[in-house]
């Protein structure tokens, strides 16, 4: 499932050879005599953008950065909306509140990602970006999705952050839209422990996102620091170097990550269909062939029998990912704290995304671990058979 399982001595050289070969300099910026010509943050960058064969990539400190800064850079501004989906992290809504722009949040479909009739029938005039997310690792249907963007003339930006790696008809996530937003915190598919990347094709975008990034640094060639120019403001969101020397080692990995991932689902996945096929659905994968595989999704009859699996499960050593055991944070239905001021869902966020709190409630996600052995991913599914053949 994440980087972290194979960290080691790769990641650890990297950072070593900061303080070996460039006098410790942690700084992404400037002093040219003391880091012996190695920019990390900038080749982590370039290296980024080579391996999802995207034009441009700006790499920040968080996801939630990420976002924040294409939001800016496309021009997201109070009295805007923004449409994204129910089931997401919390920061999806944060980044665009934020803006001061307004969050308009609409139903999940089977595939556990943003149902595209419900994001044209919450299309207005005030639309200005949409955020399809990628939850656990499988892609949107980003046909529908981009279709309907090209007819209302919408820019898309898809939050990837929990399906990097993955593709989508042969084609990686976050290339899709007008920007990607992707996480690199530590329990993501590769990690630098808190970090985050935008690829675009747009390089007007990308400019934009460079320079809001950096406190409106243009970054000009020949240029000191001291003497560069700015045409906007903007904040710190700058990536250490010691954060990209982990993330250039971790990148290395992700073919063998994306593997481990898909193989495991696919032993788990089979050794379930033998049993229980009759008794549980299967979450619906859009591009099968280029899921990230990170966890298997199931749908159980109703919530109370989910619950009563879940419980089992527990009981027996086995955990499940986001479903339902971090919902607080994932499903808008639980975000009273953001709500109560909302002009929309202030007085109905507990009952609006019935058809999302309908999918959810009866869904358990299973974690893919890249280190697990065929006999512990047997063990699972044996315990994973018997808690759903105990209710069932």
């Amino acid at each position: 499932m994440p980087g972290y399982e194979i960290i080691g001595e790769e990641e650890l050289k990297n950072i070593q050879e900061i303080f070996s070969q460039s006098s410790g300099v942690l700084f992404a910026h400037g002093f040219p005599n003391q880091r012996g010509g190695r920019y990390r943050v900038r080749e982590f960058e370039k290296q980024l953008a080579e391996n999802f064969s995207s034009e441009y990539c700006q790499v920040v400190s968080s996801r939630t950065a990420a976002e924040f800064v294409a939001l800016k850079a496309m021009g997201i501004q109070p009295g805007d909306e923004v449409i994204t989906q129910a089931f997401t992290f919390v920061a999806t809504i944060e980044g665009i509140i934020e803006c001061g722009a307004t969050p308009i949040v609409v139903d999940i479909d089977e595939t556990l990602n943003m149902c595209p009739i419900a994001l044209e029938k919450a299309i207005t005039s005030k639309t200005k970006c949409i955020i399809p997310v990628y939850m656990l690792g499988n892609p949107a249907r980003m046909d529908e999705i981009m279709k309907i963007s090209s007819k209302y003339n919408i820019p898309v930006m898809e939050d990837a952050c929990e399906a990097l790696g993955a593709t989508y008809k042969n084609k990686s996530v976050g290339t899709i839209g007008h920007c990607g937003i992707f996480s690199l915190d530590f329990g993501k598919t590769i990690t630098t422990g808190e970090g985050g990347f935008i690829l675009t094709q747009n390089s007007e975008l990308y400019n934009l996102m460079a320079e809001y990034h950096d406190h409106g640094h243009q970054n000009l060639q020949n240029v000191s620091r001291g003497c560069d120019t700015a045409r906007i403001s903007g904040f710190n969101f700058r990536m250490t170097e010691m954060q990209a020397a982990v993330g250039s080692a971790q990148l290395l990995k992700l073919s063998y990550i994306l593997q481990k991932n898909r193989a495991n689902k696919r032993r788990l996945k089979s050794n379930l269909t033998e049993s229980i096929s009759n008794s549980v659905e299967f979450r619906e994968i859009i591009s099968p062939e280029g899921e990230l595989a990170d966890t298997l999704m199931l749908f159980l009859p109703n919530a109370g029998t989910a619950a009563k699996v879940v419980a089992l499960l527990k009981e027996d050593g086995i955990g499940t990912k986001n479903v339902p055991d971090a919902m607080n944070w994932h499903f808008s239905k639980n975000w009273h704290h953001i709500w109560k001021f909302h002009p929309i869902y202030k007085d109905c966020y507990q009952e609006i995304w019935r058809k999302s709190d309908n999918l959810l409630s009866k869904c358990i996600s299973i974690p893919i671990m890249v280190k697990s052995f065929e006999s512990e991913i047997d063990l699972v599914s044996d315990k994973i058979i018997k808690a759903i053949r105990n209710f069932i």
